[in-house]
């Protein structure tokens, strides 16, 4: 069982489109199982899609906590309302305690004997920035809301990973994204990741939209490729968000990711100043699940406030 669980544990870090464990989507976002890259709105976008992020006037902090696969606290700011240029900065921090994969031990062990524990602390620094243009308004439930038609957007990343086993790992990466509103309610947005060559990371890509169907109900969708998925390099994620009482925002979405499929449901409580955020994911690695073993959990709690 506890070589099963670290099996699936490496899986998932793969599967989230990073070989680091620390940096992982915001909590609004794993609701929906990943899902919604391209919504400006949610500060998940600062790591995801930091174009998209430009497109939706905002000025916004969060602070998160997810637990199950470790403890991993988070903390996002975004600006993109003092003018038409935007950055956001994201720091997430990760401590686990898990038993090793067996392709990452550094020499043999007989067949019968348990897995070492890995002891890892993994930081991750996030600057995102860009420019957005082409104002517009749109409906957002009895109100107007100011968003941007065009968006450029970059990021640059600062990884640290300091584990027992395999000893002191850093990174320095580089995403560009593109971002754009065809129609007011729908966007579009295409992210290039780890562009860097430093052998790192492999580079990826993500293509997502985003359409608010009413001012209550937002479908999201984003498409994948990713060489460090297990089995196939392509994914998908889709989700949708429905908000009860013009206050509980509820989410829902499926991703299947390479070999790995997720399951998320969350759900929040909002006001116009800030809002508190629940996450669960069941996460499964498809036809290597069994009946005995077929997943494992992970929760995230997150309050975010409007500035």
């Amino acid at each position: 069982m506890r070589r099963r669980l670290g099996q699936l544990l490496a899986f998932f870090c793969a599967a989230s489109g990073s070989a680091w464990a620390a940096e992982a989507d915001t909590t609004a976002l794993r609701g929906m199982a990943g899902a919604g890259m391209a919504d400006g709105l949610e500060l998940g976008s600062a790591r995801r899609a930091p174009a998209a992020m430009l497109l939706d006037v905002d000025y916004a902090a969060q602070v998160e906590l997810g637990f199950g696969d470790g403890l991993r606290p988070m903390g996002v700011m975004k600006d993109t309302r003092t003018s038409d240029f935007g950055a956001a900065v994201l720091y997430t921090s990760e401590w686990a305690d898990r038993a090793a994969d067996v392709d990452d031990l550094p020499g043999w062990l007989p067949a019968d004997a348990e897995l070492p524990t890995d002891d890892s602390w993994s930081q991750t620094t996030r600057l995102s920035f860009g420019y957005g243009a082409g104002e517009l308004v749109i409906p957002d439930g009895g109100q107007m809301r100011e968003v941007r038609r065009f968006a450029v957007g970059v990021s640059a990343v600062y990884e640290r990973v300091d584990s027992s086993l395999s000893g002191l790992n850093q990174a320095v990466e580089l995403d560009v994204g593109l971002a754009g509103r065809p129609t007011g309610l729908l966007t579009v947005a295409a992210t290039a990741r780890d562009l860097l060559p430093t052998g790192e990371r492999l580079p990826s890509a993500e293509l997502g939209i985003c359409w608010l169907a009413r001012p209550t109900l937002k479908l999201v969708a984003d498409g994948s490729w990713d060489r460090a998925y297990e089995g196939e390099p392509w994914g998908g994620r889709a989700g949708l968000e429905l908000t009860a009482a013009e206050a509980v925002p509820l989410r829902v979405g499926y991703a299947v990711e390479g070999d790995t499929q997720r399951l998320g449901v969350g759900l929040g409580i909002e006001d116009q100043k800030a809002r508190l955020d629940y996450a669960i994911n069941v996460i499964t690695v498809g036809p290597k699940a069994t009946r005995d073993d077929p997943a494992f959990i992970t929760h995230s709690v997150a309050l975010r406030v409007q500035l």
